[in-house]
């Protein structure tokens, strides 16, 4: 179900049912886009077995799209982040473990594979994707990785977090683990 809260009756109201949200319910993500749609991929079962599936609900007219399919097939961890060009990074795991990024290009409703991101830690631990205040978007991996993507280039910086003796506190920088020379 899509359920959406009324500030004024402070109440749930369901909006809309959908078969992509009842099934696998472990193997979806969600992500609120710039414009107000919601965006929902995951793995929907069919006639010739499970398989990826993104589609947009549109809160204005209570309808759903179905864009174009991932590449990809993941199994868990499957995160969603909107870049500043209005294009939703998709991330998950792979068969073997690997972090996978694709591009959902919504202007030609299209994908395209943005990198594998093989951790130093075996097996890969748990990973986050999320805001940073620049409007990019990071990839912390555990607690010993951060990779930034570069919207302009379509490509992952590694970098480094800052740690102090307690942890990693709020509003921590994170620098550049390398040279960022492009040939």
């Amino acid at each position: 179900y899509v359920a959406v809260f009324d500030k004024k009756t402070a109440d749930w109201k369901v909006r809309s049912h959908h078969y992509l949200l009842r099934s696998n319910a472990n193997r979806h993500a969600l992500l609120a886009l710039a414009d107000g749609r919601l965006l929902v991929s995951g793995m929907a079962e069919g006639r010739t077995g499970t398989q990826p599936t993104v589609q947009i609900w549109n809160p204005k007219d209570n309808t759903w799209t179905v864009t174009a399919h991932p590449a990809g097939s993941y199994g868990s961890q499957l995160q969603l982040a909107e870049l500043p060009s209005g294009r939703v990074l998709h991330m998950g795991l792979d068969g073997q473990r690997n972090i996978v990024c694709e591009i959902w290009q919504p202007n030609y409703d299209s994908w395209k594979v943005c990198g594998y991101i093989q951790s130093k830690d075996k097996p890969i631990p748990e990973f986050y994707l999320g805001p940073v205040e620049d409007g990019r978007v990071a990839l912390m991996i555990g607690n010993t990785e951060v990779h930034v993507f570069d919207d302009d280039f379509d490509d992952w910086v590694p970098m480094k977090m800052e740690w102090s003796k307690t942890g990693l506190s709020y509003g921590a920088p994170i620098r550049v683990d390398g040279p960022l020379a492009r040939i």
